[in-house]
C-alpha cells in the first residue's frame, strides 16, 4: 500500500491493482451494523472534479460488488483543494474480506483509489472494541475546523483492562512548617491494548490516543503523559500487540481546597 492517508486506519491506493492478497497485512475488522467514519487526508490535497466519484464495495475478482453505499464530502483545505470524508453504516457483505473503492461513473467506473483489506463478520467479534475520536483542531492532516461534527470510527482487534485507582495530593508548606493540602485528584486508568496490528495500522493508533477526544465503546479517555508503546517486532509487516495506559475522562475528580 501507498501511504496516502498515512497515520490512519483506512490507507488508500492508486498504484497497480486491487486485485491483490493481503495475507501479510492487518484487515480491520468490521461487523453488520457497524458504521465506519473516515477522512481520506491526501498527502497532497486533490482539486479533481469529483461529481461523478462513487464510493463502493470491492470484492476479490468480482471487481465492484455494491455500488454508491455512502455519500463522498469534501473537506477544504484552502479554498481550492480539498479532502474527502464518508460515513457509511454496515449491512452483509457477500464476502470474508473487502475492499472500499472509489469510481468515476463518468470514466467508465475507473477506480480511482481503493483502501486496504477489511474482514467481514456478521457478529461482532468479542475480542473487538469500537475507537471513536476527533481533535479539536488540524491533526495529522485532518481538517478537523471545517468538519465541526466529523468523527474517524473503526473497530480493531483488542481490549481495555486492569483498570487502576490513583490519588494524587498537591500542597504547599507554610513558613512554620506545617504542610496545606491545596488539591486532591482523584483518577482512574486502564490499559487499552490493540492486538495483531501491522506497522502501519499501530502508526494509526498512536496517533489516534493522541486526540483530545478520543473513546471506546463510547466510553471517553485521555492520555496524559503516557505513551503507546508496542512490543519488539519481527520482519516489517508482521503483526503484534501494543498499549497505552490512559486516563478515563468522566473518573478524573478534582477536589481543591484553595
Amino acid at each position: 500500500m501507498s501511504l496516502v492517508n498515512k497515520y490512519n486506519f483506512l490507507r488508500w491506493d492508486n498504484d497497480g491493482s486491487p486485485d491483490t492478497t493481503c495475507t501479510d497485512d492487518y484487515m480491520l475488522p468490521v461487523a453488520s451494523g457497524d458504521e465506519l467514519k473516515f477522512q481520506i487526508n491526501f498527502d497532497t490535497p486533490i482539486s479533481d472534479d469529483i461529481t461523478n466519484w462513487e464510493l463502493g464495495v470491492w470484492l476479490p475478482h468480482d471487481a465492484i460488488a455494491i455500488r454508491n453505499i455512502a455519500a463522498l464530502s469534501e473537506a477544504d483545505v484552502d479554498g481550492t483543494n480539498f479532502n474527502i470524508y464518508a460515513e457509511w453504516e454496515l449491512d452483509a457483505i457477500p464476502g470474508p474480506w473487502f475492499r472500499l473503492v472509489i469510481y468515476d461513473t463518468g470514466d467508465s467506473d475507473a477506480i480511482k483509489y481503493w483502501s486496504n483489506a477489511l474482514k467481514y463478520y456478521a457478529t461482532a467479534p468479542s475480542n473487538t472494541y469500537v475507537i471513536n475520536y476527533r481533535n479539536s483542531y488540524d491533526r495529522l492532516n485532518f481538517i478537523y475546523e471545517v468538519i465541526t461534527s466529523y468523527y474517524n470510527q473503526f473497530r480493531i482487534h483488542g481490549r481495555v483492562a486492569d483498570r487502576l485507582n490513583q490519588e494524587e495530593l498537591d500542597g504547599y508548606t507554610t513558613s512554620n512548617g506545617h504542610y496545606v493540602q491545596a488539591q486532591d485528584i482523584h483518577r482512574v486508568t486502564a490499559n487499552v491494548q490493540a492486538w495483531f496490528l501491522d506497522a502501519d495500522s499501530h502508526e494509526a493508533m498512536r496517533a489516534a490516543v493522541s486526540h483530545n477526544d478520543f473513546n471506546i465503546d463510547d466510553v471517553r479517555y485521555y492520555k496524559g503523559e503516557n505513551t503507546y508503546s508496542t512490543a519488539p517486532a519481527g520482519a516489517e509487516r508482521q503483526r503484534w500487540s501494543g498499549e497505552i495506559r490512559m486516563y478515563l475522562y468522566d473518573y478524573t475528580v478534582v477536589a481543591s481546597n484553595t
